[in-house]
């Protein structure tokens, strides 16, 4: 297992307590979406596989009991060519060392006319926490991403483009280590990456270096790209 998927697993217990944003950006690309039929696939499903058509198959890198019904990295996907109706992945591909292979391996399983949904981290994402990070010159336990334009030119290789969005969503926390405690629960940092944190010191320096809303919180923004596709071609 790779230590994405540890970390994940790792966060799987406490998830659905922390993952705020995740169930934000799912609503909205649910209603973006409409009514689905046949199989899709939830790559990336995570601890809760969506309603989706006929019949939906959770796959995921991580196992989780209940929902994970195909463990495998989106990049190899074991379905036959042409076998699904459609895709949905939330927040997921951002995961992914070659999202291009990725991607050519949902146009490979899909059928002609099958619809695309995925949300996906853009450049941006975290923009607060990743200057607090700079300006105390620690290394970012933030996992990078493409900006918005890579991943709309990414899809549009493989798929027709029926809608794109960039949406900003935020969180706000009293203090540095809810902050903190919020990514790591929902995995959302590098696996690869040391934070840097070791001191309640260090600690005091990175809140010190964030700028608080009005109302004094911490804010945390997660910048997320929206895709609705369909394949119109072979």
């Amino acid at each position: 297992m790779n230590k994405t998927a540890q970390q994940f697993e790792r966060a799987a217990e406490h998830y659905h307590e922390h993952a705020v944003i995740q169930q934000w950006v799912r609503d909205d690309m649910l209603a973006q979406l409409g009514a689905t039929q046949g199989l899709w696939l939830d790559v990336g499903c995570g601890p809760q596989v969506q309603a989706l058509g006929d019949d939906c198959i959770g796959i995921d890198l991580a196992y989780y009991r209940g929902s994970t019904r195909v463990q495998a990295c989106t990049e190899a996907i074991p379905l036959q060519n042409k076998s699904v109706h459609g895709i949905f992945s939330n927040m997921a591909l951002q995961w992914c060392e070659q999202p291009l292979n990725a991607i050519d391996e949902w146009a490979r399983v899909c059928k002609l006319g099958a619809k695309i949904a995925c949300s996906v981290t853009c450049a941006g994402n975290f923009a607060e926490l990743v200057h607090a990070y700079n300006k105390v010159g620690l290394p970012c336990p933030v996992q990078p991403t493409l900006p918005a334009t890579a991943w709309v030119s990414l899809f549009g290789a493989k798929f027709s483009l029926i809608h794109h969005h960039v949406h900003s969503y935020q969180l706000q926390f009293d203090n540095i280590r809810d902050l903190m405690q919020h990514i790591k629960e929902t995995g959302a940092n590098a696996p690869t990456q040391d934070s840097g944190i070791r001191s309640q010191t260090a600690l005091e320096r990175l809140e010190n270096s964030m700028q608080r809303t009005e109302t004094g919180k911490l804010p945390l923004t997660y910048k997320v790209v929206s895709l609705t596709a369909i394949k119109s071609y072979d």
